[in-house]
Formats: C-alpha cells, structure tokens, sequence
C-alpha cells in the first residue's frame, strides 16, 4: 500500500517538472535554438546529421543487403535535415544516387561542408566522387517524374510529420513499383526523460499547450494503419520499449489512446514499407 502511494506520488512530482519544461520547449526553444544548444541541454538528442551520420547510413546499407538489394540505387531521403550527411555517407558506401528532400529546414552550408570534409578525410575520397551522387530538393514535385526512386528512407521523421497520408501519398506516387520504404521512427516524447508522459494528456491539451509544433502524438499502431490504407505491406523490426517507464503511466493514459494495443508502448522501431 505504502509503495503504490510513493509511486503514485512520485509520478504526480515528475509532472511538476514535466509541464513546465514542456511549455518552455514549446514558446521558447525553436529547431534552430536546439540545434545550437541541443548538445549541452539534458536528456535531448541532437539531430545525427549534425553530428556524425555513418551509424545511421550503415544501419540502411544492412538492411537493404539483408533485402538482396544492388548499389545501383535511386534512393530518397525523406527529412534530411540542415545538412546532406546520411546521403554522404550511403555515397560512399557506393550507392548511385541520393536525393535529400527537406522542406523545412534551412539548409546549413558551413555544417554540411565540415560532414563532408570528415568523410572525404577519413576514407580518402575525393569531394567531387561524393558531393556527384548528392543532390538536395525542398519539394517532391522537384522529383518531376513519378516513380523515380528505388528506395525511400528517413530517420525519426515520421513522428513529427502532421499530415503523415498526405506524405505517404506523395511517396507512393514517386517510388519505383517493387520499391521500398525503410523508416526508424521513435515514439517516445524524446525531448524529456519521461518517454510516456504525453500519453496522459488528450490530444486537445496536448495540442494546445505543451505540442512543440511538430510532435503530433502518432504511435506505431497509426502508421501501421495509414499504410495499409494506401495498399502498403509493412513489417516492423527492432522494436525497444522501456517497460518499467510505461507502467508507471499505464492507468493514467488518456482514451485518445489505444491503452491496450499491443504497439502503444513501442519507443523505437523500424518500419519496412513495400507496395502490394
């Protein structure tokens, strides 16, 4: 008895803490200020392509080698980021040709210029060997032609995109039939150490007062559906979950959420995506 009290009293102090930072991530500290700081804040990650991309771009190259894919690849990038690194470093290990689509960050020249320069440096490549493969877009119309790539990729992008149909639909037309889609997503609100938090609110509160923008609240289950809506195959490996963190938030969890849905704990996983 004495230790569901302390619990549930140990929860109800961490949303002390909780709201508060979430409010200030939401009305203070923008994508550009986090790119900035994010290093030395608590608990936030900084974006890999501003720090070192080869663990990312490899992770790709042996999924698509476990799929008995070519190197001979046309391959989109979806939400690359301020710079080009993930498609620097998938060009050197060999593949023909990467397009980074980013359509809302400022692209970071001085940034992307140091990535290069570490790649080239370190596997002894000529600039103009990788920067041939490379080319970066702000819109899939830029594509022109309908299915183009081979393969499409991104990298915890899909939990912040808000019309994630109108996205899908988009690759969908651009994606070379018999093509395939490799997503890492993480569902956890990964700003904070209290993964699950955002699950107590509804998504009205939610919405309202601590969504910093580009944090709609989607869980596995939703993607899952989305794409088998628009005729897509699916398959979701490496799944991580962090069970003790979501027990503590499991009776609290808002009914805008499947409480029992064998996906709504899932914090990391990766979804293959292929046409039917």
């Amino acid at each position: 008895m004495k230790l569901n009290m302390f619990k549930k009293l140990s929860l109800l102090i961490s949303f002390f803490e909780y709201i508060p930072l979430r409010i200030v991530r939401k009305y203070l500290f923008t994508e550009n200020v986090l790119d900035v700081i994010g290093a030395y804040i608590p608990y936030y990650k900084v974006n890999h392509n501003r720090v070192d991309s080869s663990a990312v771009a490899l992770k790709y190259d042996n999924i698509l080698r476990k799929l008995k894919t070519t190197k001979e690849l046309s391959i989109l990038e979806i939400g690359a980021g301020a710079t080009n690194a993930v498609a620097y470093e998938l060009a050197r290990l060999g593949y023909k040709e990467i397009t980074c689509y980013e359509p809302f960050m400022p692209f970071d020249k001085k940034n992307d210029d140091v990535m290069l320069e570490k790649i080239c440096t370190k596997y002894a490549l000529k600039k103009n060997e990788i920067i041939s493969k490379v080319k970066r877009i702000q819109s899939l119309d830029e594509a022109k032609n309908e299915q183009v790539f081979d393969v499409v990729i991104s990298n915890h992008v899909l939990e912040h995109v808000i019309d994630s149909i109108g996205l899908f639909q988009k690759i969908s037309v651009c994606l070379k039939k018999g093509g395939v889609q490799i997503h890492f997503v993480g569902y956890l609100d990964h700003f904070f150490k209290y993964p699950y938090h955002l699950l107590v609110f509804n998504k009205n509160t939610w919405n309202r007062f601590l969504n910093p923008r580009n944090l709609p609240g989607w869980r596995l289950y939703d993607h899952l559906r989305m794409f088998k809506k628009l005729g897509f195959n699916t398959e979701v490996l490496e799944i991580q979950r962090d069970s003790k963190k979501f027990e503590e938030i499991k009776n609290y969890i808002s009914k805008d959420y499947e409480k029992d849905n064998e996906y709504i704990d899932v914090n990391y996983c990766t979804i293959i995506v292929s046409k039917i």
